[in-house]
């Protein structure tokens, strides 16, 4: 199960596990945004998402939709783990090639895997050698490889502006003091089988499964609602 939370630990949203392959974060923000209309809530949302929910191409998409949205990134892919992104810092194009430039000052030429969505450029062990980032970046590959792949999303090299524009507001100060407001959802599954004792479901079928699931989500949030009354001293 899925669950979007907002800041006060109230249910806004579930999935079943099952569609695992095909949610995401824009589905989940989409579901928000509709359920905001309806409620004719006009305060702008801020969606805070782990690195699970990465997915640069929706992220750019709700970006560009105005949805202000801090979504993890992991190291490996757009941190300072990433070597495609420390070791290769300019991308051109020249008579519709891309050339990929790495930081030792070697060109490697683009091959477009339309079908994967990724290019692939190639840079030979022999050519690198005397490079001063030699030993950094070869240290994942064998001994016996004589040449290094570096695989770029095809999305990647296209709206690479967009992506750094975004990562830029993700690592600013203001973009980390926002994102460690971030509260997860393992302690609202923890209440709801050790307090609430929901611990499993007994019903079978999908339907009724999700039925079971709701019910247990729309006490779980009447329960916040009505603590948050009692804190604040207010009548119904």
């Amino acid at each position: 199960m899925r669950m979007m939370v907002s800041n006060n630990d109230i249910i806004l949203s579930s999935e079943n596990d099952k569609l695992h392959e095909t949610y995401s974060s824009k589905l989940m923000i989409e579901k928000v945004e509709e359920l905001k209309t309806k409620l004719e809530v006009t305060q702008d949302s801020k969606y805070l998402l782990d690195s699970g929910f990465q997915n640069m191409p929706e992220i750019v998409e709700m970006q560009n939709k105005g949805l202000d949205c801090y979504i993890d990134v992991r190291e490996k892919d757009f941190g300072d783990k990433s070597q495609k992104r420390k070791f290769f810092s300019l991308v051109r194009e020249d008579n519709n090639e891309i050339r990929l430039k790495c930081i030792g000052g070697h060109f490697a030429k683009g091959y477009r895997d339309e079908k994967r969505g990724k290019v692939h450029f190639f840079y030979t062990r022999n050519e690198c050698k005397g490079c001063t980032n030699y030993n950094e970046c070869y240290s994942k590959i064998r001994s016996n490889r004589r040449q290094k792949t570096v695989n770029f999303d095809i999305f990647e090299l296209e709206r690479r502006e967009d992506i750094d524009v975004y990562l830029n507001k993700l690592r600013s100060e203001k973009g980390k003091s926002i994102y460690s407001k971030r509260i997860g959802k393992e302690h609202i599954f923890a209440n709801l089988k050790t307090q609430k004792n929901f611990g499993q479901t007994f019903y079978r079928g999908e339907d009724k499964v999700r039925i079971d699931w709701l019910y247990n989500s729309i006490a779980h949030n009447i329960n916040k609602y009505f603590q948050a009354i009692v804190r604040r001293g207010l009548t119904i």
